[in-house]
């Protein structure tokens, strides 16, 4: 059982939570004996216990201190501290930690965190796993611990007595974990084991060590430099779409504009329509939503999209392109050039029909998607089942594996090859004005060891060779195996 320490010097007398309101005398012990749920202490000069709290429990302190190790714990915890200096450790979920006022000391133990210390002087400790911590106002110490964590300092904003106009930024520099406000007035934090930063809405300065970072100035005009690492330049949370170029220094619109930066080799664009520009050296651009347009430049580069973009161009070397997501993505000779493979990392529907070059499609993880290649000659593979999958027009390779696949085929399909179709489960479809089962023509080959089908009154030229798969096989279930019309 976790427990609550200490809870002290309350100017208040009771207890409340959604389920209870317990008057408690002063200096008298309770005991809550079952999970506590959403949770406010106001408690005067009293110590006690409380049980594991459950994911999405809030507690809340008001008027006093708390003092808790719930490291045992592998429930989330959304915690708020109160006006007074608090110690709070958490185990292994994925916990919302805000310090409020005093000097808190907060550890999110194991998980994914986020730590707040508020106002005053706070020591943050992230634990295991990728946390995002923020100091808040006064010196801190931030030790992000395990995993890729990211020190922010977005929530910043001018204090009433600075003068009106007169802007908030942070100089972070991570080389010397060290982070000092260009006012001098308030922050002097201290931190290690930092992977990324946050910085504010204001002008600030943002270095990078030796290790990969990304970089997030915020809006302002920023100087951001990425160190000696594989460094990202973000605008993640840009309200606006950005236009970057790392070819020729350009930083303008939304959180852009107005920023210099060097030593970035990767780019994240905004949730917005952005226009982002590689160099002649090896970059991954992500576009992160909306109609990007995305010039890879030279270089073996990796372009990341989520949605149609209005142009995805890799430029020189060879060049990929990543589909995330769970909505579709349709690609034309319009607006798309210059990459030698795509890959479907996500539930992405892939429509390649207006693409007349042949390309390689790989679906890494995703089951229950559909592709549609193009009317050259496509190598599509993909690594489970329940997917609809059409090599379009020219002469395809289609290697299957998973359960429940659904080839499709339509007039002018060209001589497609099938590896791994699963005779059981698998289903071919077929969209030709006036074929049906009747016009199924099947042919062994290689002794028998493969299926060649053909139809009547269908070009010759139009034919799909079922590889590993006997023809005897395939006639025996043929009703089951075909299906017709659209």
């Amino acid at each position: 059982m976790s427990s609550i320490k200490y809870i002290r010097n309350s100017n208040y007398s009771d207890i409340n939570s959604d389920w209870a309101s317990v008057a408690v005398p002063m200096n008298e012990v309770y005991k809550i004996a079952s999970s506590f749920g959403d949770f406010l202490a106001e408690t005067p000069n009293e110590s006690g216990y409380l049980q594991d709290f459950q994911t999405g429990d809030i507690l809340s302190v008001v008027n006093t201190s708390i003092f808790a190790d719930f490291s045992d714990s592998s429930n989330a915890l959304d915690f708020t501290g109160g006006d007074l200096g608090d110690v709070l450790v958490t185990g292994s979920g994925d916990d919302i930690l805000n310090g409020g006022s005093g000097n808190d000391t907060l550890d999110g133990g194991d998980g994914s965190d986020v730590l707040n210390g508020g106002d005053d002087d706070d020591t943050l400790d992230g634990g295991d796993g990728s946390d995002i911590l923020e100091g808040g106002l006064g010196t801190n110490t931030i030790d992000g611990g395990a995993g890729t964590n990211t020190l922010s300092y977005a929530s910043f904003t001018a204090r009433n007595e600075y003068q009106p106009g007169r802007f908030f930024g942070v100089g972070v520099d991570m080389a010397g974990g060290r982070g000092v406000d260009q006012l001098e007035t308030i922050l002097q934090d201290s931190f290690s084991n930092i992977s990324n930063l946050r910085l504010t809405a204001f002008e600030d300065n943002g270095y990078g060590d030796g290790n990969n970072n990304v970089i997030e100035g915020g809006a302002g005009g920023d100087d951001l430099k990425g160190g000696n690492g594989i460094d990202t330049l973000s605008y993640a949370h840009s309200t606006a779409g950005v236009g970057v170029s790392f070819a020729s220094d350009l930083a303008t619109q939304g959180d852009a504009e107005g920023d210099t930066f060097s030593g970035f080799e990767n780019l994240l664009g905004s949730a917005h329509a952005d226009f982002l520009v590689g160099n002649d050296d090896n970059n991954t651009i992500n576009g992160n939503g909306d109609r990007d347009q995305i010039y890879g430049n030279g270089g073996n580069d990796r372009l990341v999209i989520s949605d149609t973009p209005d142009v995805v161009n890799g430029g020189g070397g060879t060049n990929f392109l990543f589909l995330m997501g769970t909505g579709s993505v349709s690609l034309t000779s319009d607006n798309f050039a210059a990459i030698e493979t795509i890959y479907i990392r996500n539930d992405v529907d892939l429509d390649m029909s207006g693409v007349t070059t042949g390309t390689r499609i790989v679906s890494q993880t995703s089951a229950d998607v559909e592709i549609i290649g193009t009317s050259g000659a496509d190598r599509i593979q993909v690594s489970r089942g329940s997917n609809i999958i059409e090599g379009g027009a020219g002469g395809d390779k289609i290697i299957a594996s998973g359960r429940d696949n659904t080839f499709h085929f339509e007039a002018g399909f060209g001589r497609d090859n099938v590896y791994g179709f699963n005779l059981n489960v698998d289903h071919i479809s077929v969209d030709i004005e006036g074929v049906d089962v009747n016009d199924v023509i099947l042919r062994g080959l290689n002794n028998g060891r493969d299926t060649l089908v053909t139809f009547n009154d269908v070009a010759t030229s139009n034919k799909i060779i079922l590889h590993d798969v006997a023809s005897a096989d395939v006639q025996a279930a043929v009703n089951e195996l075909f299906v017709f019309g659209a």
